[in-house]
């Protein structure tokens, strides 16, 4: 079974594998200083193959090279989706993840356009540069700045091209749409 197990004060959720989803939240709860909660389990027709999709696909939410991720809207909604301990073949889960992705990318997230400038200057960049960098208009990096809010998609590839974390340049917290 395919399990995702949540640390109660945090956004960190690990996905993972085990035979005994009680047995695996036990170990892990050992070694974790925080309170840690199973979200979901699920039957694949190979576990192993479908840890490695959803590792792949999650891969830039990764921590630290380990079997947890940030809990964003895009696992969020994916998970909404999932039955627990149902079976779900791969193409399922695929779909079901494109879904999430879709949705994600629809909201709109605040962002705090002081610190975009910031680490704009502190690359050396403009917001031509930076429009360049990430394939779209200077007029778009303009509307963020004044707007003050743009989807997840860009907000992604404004945080890649600036090479600092997503969370850095957002006001609330993008992870609870």
């Amino acid at each position: 079974m395919i399990y995702f197990i949540k640390q109660q004060s945090s956004l960190a959720i690990r996905i993972g594998i085990a035979a005994n989803i009680e047995d695996r939240l036990q170990q892990l709860q050992a070694g974790s200083s925080k309170k840690l909660i199973t979200l979901k389990s699920i039957k694949t027709e190979n576990d192993y193959q479908l840890r490695q999709l959803l590792h792949v696909n999650f891969k830039s939410l990764r921590l630290k090279n380990s079997h947890w991720f940030t809990l964003t809207p895009v696992i969020t909604i994916f998970l909404d989706k999932l039955e627990n301990n149902k079976f779900y073949h791969t193409s399922k889960i695929e779909y079901l993840l494109s879904v999430a992705e879709k949705s994600v990318n629809r909201f709109k997230i605040k962002v705090d356009s002081i610190k975009i400038k910031e680490k704009i200057n502190a690359l050396s960049f403009n917001q031509s540069l930076l429009a360049k960098k990430i394939g779209c208009s200077r007029a778009l990096i303009s509307l963020v700045l004044i707007k003050q809010q743009t989807s997840l998609f860009t907000i992604r590839k404004i945080a890649k091209a600036l090479e600092c974390p997503l969370e850095d340049l957002t006001i609330d917290d993008y992870r609870t749409l």
